[in-house]
């Protein structure tokens, strides 16, 4: 129990409310495979996976008006990655979880290579529906399709700390450090999860 709860705690302080996922914008935006806006994200911390860049803690998709802007892109572009990630980042933001796992659902079908939508599937899970054991396939399917994917792992080591499963979530964390690249925003994270499960 303690465990799962210094877990998430480290994961909290990286992760926020992690909602979900955004695409390279210049301007504060919305979750991504680790953030939502909600009240205690107030700060923005930009990072970047191979699917795009992610703003944590920023707000360009809050607000039922930015939502309704990236449905109607998502709608125009049916096939297009970006847009469906989007519009599930801006979802999620507002907290319209269903319509979220929807877009998530399309664009990872869109694009099976990218762990983002699958992690912020879990994250919708997880996060926003405080349902861990239905987002734990998700966030293992997250690193398998990307095993340098961090916050896919801190997810993972988070919620299997959650659940009670330690010992899973401790050899997760070590297997993590051997494949995510130093370089990766959630690196250091990942190893102080670790430390705290000695």
């Amino acid at each position: 129990m303690k465990q799962g709860l210094l877990i998430a705690a480290v994961a909290a302080s990286m992760l926020l409310a992690t909602g979900c996922g955004s695409a390279n914008h210049a301007t504060s935006t919305g979750n991504s495979s680790a953030n939502t806006s909600n009240t205690a994200s107030t700060q923005s911390t930009k990072t970047t996976t191979p699917d795009h860049t992610v703003m944590v803690g920023a707000s360009g998709y809050s607000g039922l008006g930015n939502l309704d802007k990236f449905e109607k892109q998502a709608k125009a572009h049916s096939t297009d990655y970006k847009a469906q990630l989007d519009a599930g980042v801006s979802a999620f933001d507002n907290g319209k979880l269903t319509l979220a796992i929807h877009y998530y659902e399309k664009a990872a079908k869109l694009k099976p290579s990218a762990a983002t939508p699958v992690n912020n599937i879990g994250n919708v899970y997880y996060r926003a529906m405080k349902l861990p054991a239905k987002a734990l396939p998700y966030y293992q399917k997250a690193v398998k399709i990307n095993p340098k994917e961090g916050v896919a792992w801190l997810n993972l080591v988070d919620v299997e700390g959650t659940l009670g499963h330690n010992s899973a979530a401790k050899s997760y964390a070590v297997e993590a450090l051997k494949v995510v690249p130093k370089s990766n925003a959630y690196y250091s994270s990942l190893q102080t999860a670790l430390k705290k499960m000695k």
